[in-house]
């Protein structure tokens, strides 16, 4: 549906401002995308993975490329919400690059563009999943948490620790709620953010699940500040824990490999939607098996 493009567009006059969310549904079709619900929406985009790195160094750059895309004629950026000085602590936002990404938010509405903005992504540079891992799998030792690398294909523990799903909520929870010292608006109530991806190529070598299927175990979020829970399709708690509970996941808490991958985006997808029930919520899949 995204036709990723290089980030070398060709450049633009300023559009107005997106009004209304898109949604999946319409009269005419289920599967048409809409804004509120009403006129058909149709785009094409492009993929500019820096635009928030850049907007905290040196601002003029990325407006140059968002003009770039907007003269272009196209109508959707997907750009990195999350980079290596995002989060100065579990939870805690840095200044300079919130409102870099503040900006560069502000930016696009002016220009008439909408965003797709992945929370996570599965390389080990720019903040990504190694970053994540480093803060929630510390106690999984030095060797792992260094040692793990998205070049050689594995399955990163990520998806499976409890302590980690917390943090993904916790980082989800305070970026979506924040609102742009801009606009004015949080996040989540920002019809510029047409999209929330819940990772950015995530993998799992391991997990192929659509060679040899098998039920899974979908644990979803029913809570996203103080406490969190998961319960299963049926509606039974399965884990809930404060903030003051200890690190280790209980022994059913983690499913089996095999669909791991899926386990977690059914996980990610139900808690930004909780949180974010306004925009759009997709997956950030590569396409094949095991992503």
């Amino acid at each position: 549906m995204l036709h990723v493009l290089t980030s070398l567009c060709f450049a633009a006059n300023a559009g107005p401002s997106p009004s209304g969310f898109v949604h999946l549904g319409g009269p005419d079709s289920e599967r048409l995308l809409t804004v509120d619900g009403q006129t058909a929406f149709r785009f094409v985009g492009c993929n500019i993975g820096w635009l928030m790195e850049e907007a905290a160094h040196h601002r003029e750059r990325a407006t140059r490329a968002l003009d770039h895309v907007a003269t272009s004629g196209l109508t959707v950026v997907r750009t990195w919400a999350f980079g290596n000085g995002l989060f100065r602590a579990p939870g805690e936002l840095d200044d300079r690059w919130a409102s870099a990404l503040d900006f560069v938010i502000h930016e696009a509405q002016k220009r008439g563009l909408r965003l797709i903005l992945p929370l996570l992504g599965y390389g080990e540079d720019n903040g990504g999943l190694r970053y994540m891992q480093h803060l929630c799998l510390a106690q999984e030792g030095a060797d792992y948490v260094e040692g793990w690398k998205a070049s050689d294909g594995g399955c990163p523990r990520f998806y499976m620790s409890l302590a980690c799903r917390e943090l993904y909520v916790k980082h989800a929870n305070m970026l979506l709620r924040r609102t742009n010292h801009i606009t004015g608006v949080e996040y989540r109530n920002d019809p510029t953010i047409m999209a929330w991806e819940v990772c950015a190529g995530c993998r799992c070598a391991a997990d192929n699940t659509a060679t040899s299927p098998a039920p899974t175990r979908r644990l979803q979020p029913t809570a996203t500040h103080a406490s969190t829970s998961w319960t299963e399709p049926g509606g039974a708690a399965l884990v809930t824990r404060n903030k003051t509970a200890p690190h280790a996941p209980p022994q059913d808490a983690a499913p089996a490999l095999h669909g791991t991958l899926h386990d977690w985006i059914s996980f990610a997808a139900a808690a930004v939607k909780a949180i974010a029930p306004k925009q759009l919520v997709s997956a950030g899949s590569e396409g094949f098996y095991s992503a």
